[in-house]
C-alpha cells in the first residue's frame, strides 16, 4: 500500500486496495498467532500490524498498540535476543509514540544490565543510547559500566573514563546533554582523586555546568576559584565577570560585585567582560545614586571600545544620556536592580520566575528564543494576567512586557546578561536571571 502511494499507482491504489488491506490484517492477524510469545516473529507479527492500523489511522490503532506493548512484555520475560525488544522502541519513537518507547526503553536498559556484556560491550551500548538522545537508559548504563570500573580498573583508567563520562554529558551547542547527570560524576572525580584531578578546562566546564542549572552561589565560588586558580587562563575575564554578575544578582552582595568589577575594568587588556565589567559597575553606581562615578565607568568603556562592540557601547551611552538629561534609570532595568538587591525584597529568590533560552551558548547572529517560565500566585479559578519586564542584554529582539517570550541574536561576543521581574496586578511574583555566551 505504501508503494502504490510512493508511486502513485492510483488506479491500483483504490481498485485492488481494499483486497489488499484485508489480506494484510488477515495474514499479520495468523503471524501473530502462528509464533508463540517467547519467539520474536511474534513480537515482529504484532509490531507490523500496529505500524499498519497506525499508517491507515484506522480505529483499531489504539488497540494494536495495546496488544504489541503486552506482545513484548512477555517477550521479555524470557528473552535470550533482546534486540527486538530494541526495535520495537526504535519503532515507536519514529512514530512519536514516546512515552510508549521510553517504557521499552528502559526494560531493554535491564535486560543489558543483567546480561554478561563485556565492559566495552556495555560502554558501546551506552554510547548509543547516548547518541539516540535516549539518555535516561544510557545514564542506567552507564552507572552500571562505572561501577564495574570502580570494582577493577585502575585509578588511572576510571579517571580518564569519569572525565570522558562528565564532559560527555555536559553542556554542549548541539548534541544531547544533562546537566544533573554531569555534575553527579564531576562530584564523584572529586571524591575519588585529589583536586588536582579537575585541570583548567575541566575546572571550568564544572563551574559552567553548575551555573546554566542555576545553581549560583556554588557557580559563584567556581568561577572565582578558577579565575584565581588560572590567571593566565583565556578565561580568566569570563569566570571573574560571571562570579561578579552571579554576586550581585543571585547572592545580592553589591559590595564583593563592586570590587570583581572595578578589579576587572582596570585591566589593560580590552575583552568583551572588561567592557560588560565597567558597564555593570556604572550600572550598580548609577542605581546607588552615584551618578559621577557611573558616568565615569561608562566613558571608560565607550573609550576603549572604539568602534567595536557596539551593542555594549550602546547601553552606556543611553545610561550617560539617563545621567546628563537627569533622568531615572530606565524602568526595567531598576525594577529589575531594586527586585535583586533591595532588603525589603529579599523573598523574590527566582523559586517561582525562570529563564529558559533555546541554547545558552550561541554564534553571533544565531537567532534565540528567550523564555521565561513562572509560577502564578493562588487566584482560585481566575487567569491570572502576568507581564514580563525584561532587562539586561536583549540584543536585537523586542521584548515586550505582555510577552513571556521573546527571539534575539547578538553581534558582539562576551556574556550576556537577562533579567526579567514578572509582575501581576497584584504586585511582584519573583524574578528570573540568565547568562548566554555568545563566541
Amino acid at each position: 500500500m505504501k508503494f502504490l502511494e510512493e508511486t502513485q499507482n492510483w488506479d491500483e491504489y483504490f481498485s485492488k486496495g481494499n483486497d489488499y488491506r484485508g489480506d494484510i490484517k488477515q495474514n499479520l492477524g495468523k503471524a501473530a498467532k502462528t509464533f508463540s510469545v517467547d519467539e520474536p516473529l511474534h513480537v515482529y507479527s504484532r509490531l507490523t500490524l500496529w505500524q499498519y492500523h497506525k499508517d491507515q489511522q484506522d480505529v483499531f490503532n489504539e488497540q494494536a498498540l495495546a496488544d504489541l506493548m503486552s506482545a513484548v512484555k512477555a517477550y521479555a520475560e524470557h528473552a535470550r535476543d533482546i534486540s527486538p525488544i530494541k526495535d520495537v522502541a526504535d519503532t515507536l519513537l519514529a512514530y512519536d509514540e514516546r512515552g510508549k518507547a521510553k517504557e521499552l526503553y528502559r526494560i531493554y536498559g535491564d535486560k543489558v544490565i543483567s546480561s554478561n556484556l563485556s565492559d566495552d560491550e556495555l560502554q558501546n551500548t551506552a554510547m548509543s543510547f547516548y547518541k539516540q538522545n535516549n539518555l535516561e537508559v544510557a545514564q542506567a548504563l552507564y552507572t552500571v559500566y562505572i561501577d564495574r570500573l570502580r570494582k577493577q580498573a585502575t585509578p588511572e583508567k576510571l579517571k580518564l573514563e569519569l572525565i570522558d563520562i562528565a564532559r560527555l554529558f555536559s553542556y554542549r551547542r548541539a548534541g544531547a546533554y544533562d546537566l544533573y547527570y554531569a555534575e553527579k560524576i564531576f562530584a564523584l572525580l572529586e571524591e575519588l582523586y585529589t583536586p588536582s584531578v579537575f585541570d583548567e578546562s575541566l575546572a571550568y566546564q564544572r563551574a559552567y555546568n553548575i551555573e546554566k542549572y542555576k545553581e549560583f552561589g556554588r557557580a559563584q565560588d567556581m568561577y572565582a576559584a578558577f579565575a584565581s586558580a588560572y590567571p593566565r587562563s583565556a578565561r580568566r575575564d569570563e569566570a571573574l565577570y560571571k562570579a561578579g554578575v552571579l554576586a550581585l544578582y543571585s547572592g545580592r552582595d553589591a559590595g564583593a560585585a563592586s570590587e570583581i568589577f572595578r578589579a576587572l575594568g582596570e585591566s589593560q587588556a580590552v575583552s568583551p567582560h572588561v567592557l560588560s565589567a565597567l558597564y555593570q559597575l556604572g550600572l550598580l553606581c548609577q542605581w546607588q545614586g552615584d551618578s559621577a562615578r557611573a558616568k565615569e565607568a561608562y566613558a571608560k568603556l565607550i573609550e576603549l571600545a572604539k568602534d567595536g562592540f557596539s551593542e555594549t557601547a550602546a547601553l552606556a551611552r543611553a545610561r550617560i544620556t539617563e545621567i546628563e538629561q537627569e533622568r531615572p534609570l530606565e524602568f526595567n532595568i531598576k525594577t529589575f536592580l531594586d527586585t535583586a538587591l533591595k532588603p525589603e525584597n529579599s523573598q523574590f529568590s527566582m523559586a517561582r520566575v525562570d529563564i529558559v533560552p533555546s541554547a545558552y551558548n550561541a554564534a553571533p547572529l544565531d537567532e534565540i528564543k528567550i523564555e521565561s517560565s513562572a509560577t502564578p500566585p493562588e487566584s482560585g479559578c481566575m487567569q491570572v494576567q502576568m507581564q514580563y519586564f525584561w532587562s539586561g542584554d536583549t540584543g536585537k529582539g523586542a521584548a515586550d512586557y505582555q510577552s513571556s517570550s521573546f527571539v534575539t541574536s547578538y553581534t558582539d561576543p562576551g556574556t550576556k546578561v537577562i533579567g526579567v521581574v514578572v509582575m501581576t496586578p497584584g504586585g511582584i511574583v519573583d524574578r528570573g536571571l540568565a547568562l548566554i555566551d555568545i563566541e
